[in-house]
């Protein structure tokens, strides 16, 4: 391994010339404010393979890096031979991460709740938490309205089953923020006038 230096962005990375190196250690959180799935895509377009690295413990982000960008992740704390290990086996293997993003945060992945529902359901659990009414959901998915609050319902009953209260749309905030669907620090964000309850 041979450290090639230092960009803070990848916009800066991929303006610089000359040649890329063959793999880059990016933080989750660029201080750019760019997004980090965009950012790994990039960087394999232009034929860089990708490391991911976190200093917080914001889930949505490590869950992002791994299941949207399939990219390992290190945590910044890591000893320096783990962090060389992984170093090497993100240049030899280009197949994904080699653990759960739940493992990189120390969590058991069976208090996961939402890892119980389909891929249809958690994001409808997403958008219900993240942006009010079952109507804007449906009209965003391509749902009805019953199905929406039938996918709602049926999440809100997985909590239960697991000692989880989601009785207020807060509840659904705060536990879709636990498994890493929704980012610590929300902003209504996708429809005019919609507000937090």
């Amino acid at each position: 391994l041979v450290y090639a230096g230092r960009v803070s962005s990848v916009d800066a990375l991929l303006a610089a010339g000359g040649a890329l190196p063959r793999l880059a250690l990016m933080s989750l959180a660029l201080c750019d404010g760019s997004d980090p799935v965009s950012n790994v895509r990039r960087l394999r377009e232009a034929g860089v393979r990708v490391l991911a690295y976190f200093a917080g413990a914001d889930r949505y982000q490590v869950r992002r890096a791994y299941e949207v960008a399939q990219v390992g992740v290190v945590r910044s704390w890591d000893e320096g031979p783990v962090m060389l290990e992984e170093l090497r086996q993100a240049l030899d293997d280009a197949s994904g991460p080699l653990q759960r993003w739940t493992d990189v945060l120390g969590i058991d992945a069976a208090t996961v709740v939402s890892d119980r529902l389909t891929a249809v359901e958690r994001e409808v659990l997403m958008v219900y938490a993240a942006v009010a009414t079952a109507d804007y959901v449906a009209r965003r998915l391509g749902l009805a309205t019953n199905t929406v609050n039938k996918y709602v319902a049926k999440a809100r009953r997985r909590y239960a089953e697991a000692g989880k209260t989601a009785d207020s749309r807060a509840d659904l905030v705060r536990l879709a923020q636990e498994d890493g669907l929704l980012p610590l620090a929300l902003a209504a964000r996708d429809e005019p006038g919609t507000s937090w309850p």
